[in-house]
């Protein structure tokens, strides 16, 4: 929360010191239109490029800026004192665009990259996530290393094939059979290193021995690809998937021995080109690493994986992500690449491995990863279910609040609480969103009323209302003082606006509650240009006393929320109910009297939640309970899900030994002589049979001619 809060805090004060220099362009402006110095515009630059580079919520920021700067711009095709001309043919226009798009725009981008070029010069070794990012980004790290390959594929080689659409990893098949559907042998995605990846690809109907020439796979061939562990080829057939049970997808398994042949074991390989084109008669060779390609099923679908895991089998062993065959499935999740690849006879051919990347392919990539981060990183110790959905719905409202419940609504988040009665929320001060409110409502209603005047050609007081505010700076006349109160007025309306607007955009995983602290920071800005405004021409001792009236009303609200603002006191649901109701607060999760009835509390564990029941009346041991609990859950799972485990949602499991595959082959290769001799046996005596049944009735056609 420390390190989240002090992100906050800096885009609050990046959007403050944005706020300032806006006001210090619109000062400069008046003083002499045109000649705003580069200073405030590289301030500007500058803090917008910081505030993007602390999280993305500061590229509202830099839409404000642009907003407010295409406004200014605008407004100078209006002033009078030039010409038209002069404005467009010469130098006004272009010096101010070029002043802002180089100082707003580029600065901003420039320091960003330059931030996370640092970021990826500290980070340069392999981590705990490397099993979520490609397998290029992953070689590119210091610790990683991709051994060459083999370049060129040939029947008869040994493959291993990459998901290239997911983080699921390679294409994988093991002993265990699948519970429903065909229960033949499961087909899988599996990140890690195991000799279940292991795939020999053979032309379709024809399985390659070393009597065999060398023949190159290329486009368009069909083929078969045959698990080396047990023997069992690529195949799909009319069943539905266990998870993903749409009726255009279709179930992939591991079927047959070496001597079974079923056109369904058959697929195409199909190139994917950088033009997207499919060549029908195109016969490019395929190549480890630099091909990609999707694999076409004779039934017409292509295999592909998403990132949907299998349920959970009755042996315990932790689930794997499904595989399955889908006709409209997209190159996104249907595309693979060969990883590793060998065969005897071209040991002494080239190989090929990762290139090293880009600085900007890893922003690049990296950039892709954070935005499908819920899917791509699984925490292994984070709860899988919200424990609480009360607490899932404060912080949907907190993270998509609408505009009308961000400044009257009841909006808060809780961010910690004990069964004990103590609790930490965040909320806003009651009187600032009510200040805030009002200062809207006022602004529109004026805005309202001067257009509606100007539309009538009324003399409208405005200009005498700050007729004295020229004293406050030298050179000011009272129509320009009149429009600088304008622009902070709608600059920083805008921005509180904007804020919560552009809330609703960004993804729901970045989201945080103090995310609100921005908008919070234009708000007051805000409400203090509208009461400097309204409160220009009063005498000083009044507006001494409305600003200490308004900060003793502050002060006493924040008094009355400070025990659920620092959670230094436990409250009963009586004390609760006193605070101010706007404030969002659920009074029901505090001290109950009921003393001696049973209550229940959702805890959140790695990986699950458990209901805690407990004595109304004891809380304090409950709670001493909950956290000895918490304690060992997770002390338990850090030893389990440690490095590249933690942050994957597929849990390593004890790969075969050579030897296994061996004996797993063997075994296979026994039962498919068995089922052959069988099945020779049963041939035979059916042939003895049928000629036993002829001869008999040959025996009884010859009395018959006889008589």
């Amino acid at each position: 929360m420390g390190g989240a809060n002090e992100k906050a805090r800096k885009v609050g004060c990046f959007c403050f010191n944005r706020a300032r220099s806006k006001s210090g362009v619109n000062k400069e402006t008046y003083r002499e239109p045109f000649a705003i110095p580069w200073t405030s515009l590289l301030a500007t630059g500058v803090g917008i490029g910081t505030c993007i580079s602390t999280k993305w919520q500061g590229v509202f920021t830099f839409i404000m800026t642009w907003i407010s700067s295409s406004m200014y711009l605008w407004r100078i095709l209006g002033e009078k004192r030039f010409s038209l001309a002069s404005i467009i043919c010469c130098w006004y226009v272009g010096r101010q665009f070029t002043a802002r798009f180089l100082s707003t725009a580029v600065l901003p981008m420039m320091i960003y990259f330059a931030v996370f070029h640092v970021h990826m010069s500290l980070i340069p070794k392999a981590g705990d996530h490397d099993l979520a990012v490609s397998s290029p980004l992953r070689y590119s790290l210091e610790g990683n290393y991709h051994e060459p390959v083999q370049k060129d594929i040939a029947f008869g080689s040994s493959v291993v094939l990459r998901h290239l659409g997911s983080n699921g990893g390679y294409l994988h098949s093991h002993l265990r059979r699948y519970e429903g559907g065909s229960t033949q042998q499961e087909v899988t995605m599996y990140p890690h290193f195991d000799l279940n990846n292991i795939w020999i690809i053979h032309r379709a109907g024809k399985r390659w021995n070393d009597t065999q020439p060398l023949e190159y796979v290329r486009n368009n061939d069909q083929v078969m690809l045959e698990h080396y562990a047990t023997s069992r080829k690529l195949h799909s057939h009319d069943h539905r998937p266990p998870v993903t049970n749409k009726k255009e997808q279709s179930e992939v398994t591991a079927y047959g021995d070496p001597y079974i042949t079923d056109p369904h074991d058959y697929w195409w390989a199909q190139i994917i080109f950088d033009d997207d084109i499919h060549r029908g008669k195109d016969k490019t060779p395929i190549q480890a690493i630099n091909t990609r390609f999707r694999l076409l099923h004779v039934r017409g679908c292509h295999l592909m994986s998403h990132k949907v895991s299998l349920p959970e089998n009755e042996d315990g062993m932790p689930p794997q992500q499904e595989v399955s065959c889908f006709a409209p499935a997209k190159k996104e999740v249907s595309t693979f690449v060969i990883e590793s690849a060998y065969h005897e006879q071209l040991e002494d051919k080239e190989t090929i491995t990762y290139p090293k990347m880009t600085t900007m392919e890893k922003i690049m990539e990296v950039h892709s990863l954070m935005l499908a981060y819920p899917s791509t990183i699984q925490d292994q110790l984070a709860s899988k279910k919200p424990a609480d959905p009360l607490y899932q719905h404060y912080q949907h409202a907190l993270q998509r609040p609408r505009l009308g419940q961000w400044f009257v609504g009841k909006l808060s988040a809780r961010l910690w609480d004990q069964v004990s009665g103590k609790a930490v929320y965040l909320t806003l001060n009651p009187l600032g969103r009510m200040l805030t409110l009002l200062s809207m409502l006022g602004c529109a209603l004026f805005w309202v009323v001067d257009t509606l005047l100007k539309k009538r050609q009324v003399n409208w007081l405005q200009v005498k209302l700050w007729a004295n505010t020229g004293a406050a700076w030298a050179g000011y006349d009272p129509i320009a003082t009149r429009e600088l109160f304008h622009q902070s007025i709608g600059f920083l309306s805008m921005g509180t606006l904007l804020q919560v607007f552009l809330l609703r955009f960004m993804p729901t995983f970045s989201m945080h509650p103090s995310d609100i602290l921005p908008n919070t920071l234009l708000s007051a800005g805000f409400v203090s240009i509208v009461i400097e405004a309204v409160t220009m021409r009063w005498a000083r001792r009044y507006r001494v006393l409305l600003c200490m009236l308004l900060v003793g009303l502050a002060a006493h609200q924040f008094y009355r929320l400070s025990p659920v603002t620092y959670g230094d006191r436990a409250l009963t649901v009586q004390e609760c109910q006193r605070l101010p109701r706007n404030a969002g607060i659920d009074c029901q999760r505090f001290l109950k009297s009921n003393k001696g009835e049973t209550a229940s509390v959702q805890i959140d564990m790695p990986g699950k939640t458990e209901t805690f029941k407990y004595t109304v009346g004891s809380e304090k041991d409950a709670d001493a309970s909950i956290a000895s609990m918490r304690r060992a859950s997770y002390s338990e799972s850090l030893h389990d899900a440690t490095g590249a485990e933690r942050y994957h949602a597929i849990v390593s499991t004890p790969g075969p030994s050579h030897q296994d595959v061996k004996e797993w082959q063997m075994a296979i290769q026994k039962a498919a002589e068995e089922r052959i001799r069988i099945q020779a046996e049963k041939a035979k005596q059916e042939e003895e049979e049928k000629e036993q049944e002829e001869g008999m009735d040959e025996e009884e056609q010859v009395p018959q001619e006889e008589d």
